[in-house]
């Protein structure tokens, strides 16, 4: 039962990967369309590293390869680094 229950956490941590995507692909739109009114260091960061890899806001278009690149950008940790380069953890 062991196996089956890590892959099923596997396919877990990978939609939730996509969830956390398809969120922070939305609100870097947001924040993009809400110029010029600025959002926090760390926030922005992460906003124009996201909106670098998708184009930003624009025409209507099919969001998939762009849902996909974002997810990738939360899977290897990338977007979690920006972050951290302006917020201090403990």
């Amino acid at each position: 039962m062991g196996w089956h229950a890590a892959r099923k956490l596997r396919k877990s941590l990978e939609a939730f990967a996509d969830v956390i995507a398809i969120e922070l692909l939305s609100a870097a739109r947001a924040l993009a369309i809400r110029e010029p009114l600025t959002a926090s260091p760390a926030t922005a960061a992460v906003s124009q590293r996201v909106n670098a890899v998708t184009g930003g806001p624009g025409h209507d278009r099919w969001l998939s390869p762009e849902i996909a690149a974002v997810a990738e950008l939360v899977r290897n940790g990338e977007l979690l680094d920006i972050a951290r380069r302006y917020v201090a953890l403990s």
